[in-house]
């Protein structure tokens, strides 16, 4: 909700009789902004509030959370863009972000200007709407790149675009593991060169080829090195264990040894012959999303972030009760055993599952800065968008030797990854 904040709603409102409107920006969920006033009347609203001016450069509304005394940016974009960081690095270099929730963010001359929120990457026209941001940003700065960085994951849409420009350029291209890149947005958000970031959220390609998602990162511009992370779940049948959350839920129960009911005779044969010939995920938001189909929150995701978005109220109103303990084996956080059936109130169920793996993760990101001499400990990615799991981190690191940096000027999730991609390119030139 908002109140009336420019003129136009003035207008509009002094010659209603209505307290209020309900009204949506004249979006198709994912895609670019449309700009062209006949497009838009094909989305069949009741009415349209339409201007005469033309849209030049296309910005989204600007989406933010507090906790405490930070700000996190769901959405960068409208009313905080243009916006600049300051880094100790020189040239001109492009980020041009992961796939969803994408942004592109330019360097130069020792500042880091990221674009407008510019959406999904698999939707229709949104590659094409990151070009044109891209090129806008490079307009705008009068520079000429000479770095190009991207995701490692091979099947990103933004790839081409970095083909094209960075030959366009004559610009070398740079691949940056994505959480990587979260720990260095998190670095530059704090203006530090060196962390030991716990990087959670829902998925991005390892180095090793598994899909990473819970990991204990001790990172600079320069490298990284994975200190610890949560053990690997099989993804059965891959992109479809994202929405199927049953899936999840079956290769845990095989893993532990035992019986799913959840699936017909016939459909449990297949799944178990796939849990040797899926890709793995250490993912925190796959943690999420499997406690929320097993407490009975959500059954099935319908949209981004949705298990875990239902799952976050029941988190907050739980306590730490004993019998889900954990421990790290050979810098891997054990998860599997604490699915386990308990009379427990779900609440509670759900707030020591989640309490027993960040303490594991804290204690290992602690351990590497006491050996490496770093100062700092985070905490970024999507799954720190949640505020008990950040008060947790919070509370957890404040028993360290280690003070702790979070998210404030650079959005949590993928909105920053190209920030953090953008500042490793820079150093590297």
């Amino acid at each position: 909700m908002f109140l009336p904040y420019t003129g136009m709603h003035h207008l509009l409102f002094s010659y209603l009789e209505n307290d209020a409107l309900v009204m949506t920006s004249a979006n198709v969920p994912g895609e670019p902004m449309i700009v062209d006033d006949d497009r838009v009347k094909e989305l069949g609203a009741d009415l349209y509030l339409l201007h005469d001016q033309p849209i030049l450069n296309r910005a989204d509304d600007t989406v933010v959370r507090t906790i405490g005394s930070n700000t996190q940016y769901i959405r960068r974009s409208r009313g905080s863009v243009p916006f600049h960081l300051p880094i100790d690095s020189k040239g001109c270099a492009v980020g041009l972000g992961p796939q969803e929730n994408l942004t592109a963010s330019v360097a130069f001359d020792g500042n880091i200007w990221p674009t407008q929120y510019i959406g999904n990457g698999e939707k229709i026209g949104v590659p094409e709407y990151l070009e044109e941001a891209v090129r806008a940003q490079l307009g705008f700065l009068n520079c000429r790149p000479s770095m190009f960085a991207i995701d490692l994951h091979p099947g990103y849409s933004n790839r081409p675009l970095a083909k094209l420009l960075s030959q366009e350029y004559g610009a070398e291209l740079m691949e940056v593991q994505h959480h990587w890149a979260h720990a260095a947005s998190l670095m530059v958000d704090n203006h530090t060169d060196s962390c030991v970031a716990l990087t959670l959220d829902g998925t991005g390609h390892g180095d090793d080829g598994t899909a990473w998602g819970g990991e204990v990162l001790q990172s600079d511009f320069d490298s990284y090195r994975r200190v610890a992370h949560l053990e690997t779940i099989p993804l059965l049948g891959s992109e479809r264990a994202l929405y199927d959350l049953r899936r999840l839920r079956f290769a845990i129960d095989e893993m532990n040894g035992n019986e799913n009911h959840d699936f017909a005779d016939s459909e449990s044969f297949v799944l178990k012959k796939l849990m040797n010939n899926s890709v793995r995920t250490s993912s925190f938001g796959r943690i999420l999303d499997t406690l929320s189909y097993s407490l009975d929150v959500c059954k099935q995701r319908t949209y981004d972030g949705e298990p875990a978005m239902k799952l976050e109220p029941l988190l907050a109103r739980g306590k730490l009760v004993e019998g889900f303990e954990t421990e790290t084996v050979n810098g891997t956080v054990r998860t599997a055993h604490l699915f386990r059936q308990s009379e427990e109130r779900k609440e509670d169920i759900a707030y020591s599952v989640v309490y027993s793996i960040m303490n594991e993760l804290v204690q290992s990101a602690s351990e590497a800065a006491d050996s490496a001499g770093i100062k700092y400990l985070g905490l970024t990615g999507g799954v720190s968008y949640n505020s008990t799991i950040t008060r947790m981190f919070m509370d957890l690191a404040s028993k360290t030797d280690h003070p702790f940096i979070l998210h404030n000027d650079v959005p949590n999730g993928d909105g920053g990854v190209s920030i953090g991609q953008v500042a490793i390119a820079a150093k590297r030139i």
